[in-house]
């Protein structure tokens, strides 16, 4: 009997020929199973061998714009939250140097919880109007360009 693996410990033609002929032993058949569950080369002979044929390849590989469109996907969505950090901390400083958290009773006394309740929405409320300006803003500018890397208000 032949060997099933070469040397670079893929299997032969002749392992792959036997596999589909149903020739193989029960041992060295699960051997050729458990190599066909990890290695992709062998698959892909294994797969011509049963077809006939060779498999279609795309006539564009897939990977690289795929993977670009994952990376691109990921920076907006760090952006997104990094704008939104930033714009939080920055609003936390002016509001800080503004005096907007210094405890201080208005002239008609309204006591200290009602004036960091209205304090706090108010905080609040601006600081969402401006993450969702700022996002909007992002947004349309990361949009406007498609998976191809133009830009879609260009000139043809």
């Amino acid at each position: 009997m032949a060997d099933l693996f070469d040397k670079n410990g893929c299997l032969t033609n002749e392992a792959l020929r036997l596999l589909v002929e149903e020739a193989l032993p029960e041992e060295s058949r699960l051997e050729a199973a458990e190599h066909l569950s990890f290695c992709d080369s062998c698959l892909e002979r294994y797969t011509e061998v049963m077809c006939g044929v060779p498999l279609l390849q795309p006539l564009e590989p897939v990977y690289p714009t795929v993977w670009k469109k994952i990376k691109d996907r990921t920076r907006v969505i760090f952006l997104h939250k990094f704008t939104s950090v930033a714009v939080a901390a920055g609003m936390a400083m002016v509001f800080w140097v503004g005096g907007v958290f210094t405890p201080e009773q208005d002239n008609m006394g309204t006591n200290l919880l009602d004036f960091m309740e209205e304090g706090t929405y108010r905080i609040s409320s601006a600081a969402n109007q401006i993450s969702d300006n700022v996002n909007d803003a992002f947004n349309k500018l990361f949009y406007s360009f498609n998976l191809r890397g133009e830009y879609n208000n260009e000139k043809k």
